[in-house]
């Protein structure tokens, strides 16, 4: 008997702990992928924009689960759902600058960025 209280308990813990470390982690996502349609225009250069920006992140070993978390928008008018992004603010800043260089506004970034290096 006593192994089985143990046992639930473990498992509530465990559950609820892992629970509270998420919720405290999605404070930190507070822009969606969904929004750098505004700057980057197409469908196409955000997927890219946001994969390289996983793939600076996985390089540079950050937790990608820290920066980014997928979530789901449904249209009720349309009977869609669509896949969005939650972001953390260097994996919103990231993907634009890893946009297509030829957008006035990602080019612009590049540039500011490295003059603020240099």
């Amino acid at each position: 008997m006593n192994a089985m209280l143990v046992e639930i308990f473990e498992n509530y813990y465990h559950h609820s702990l892992a629970n509270f470390m998420e919720a405290m982690t999605d404070r930190e996502l507070i822009f969606r992928a969904s929004s750098l349609y505004e700057i980057l225009h197409d469908e196409d250069e955000v997927n890219y924009a946001l994969n390289k920006a996983m793939r600076v992140c996985n390089n540079c070993g950050l937790p990608i689960q820290e920066h980014f978390k997928a979530i789901y928008t449904a249209h009720c008018a349309e009977h869609s759902i669509e896949l969005d992004w939650k972001l953390s603010k260097l994996a919103y800043v990231l993907s634009i600058v890893n946009g297509n260089p030829e957008n006035p506004i990602v080019g612009k970034m590049q540039t500011e960025l490295i003059k603020r290096l240099f």
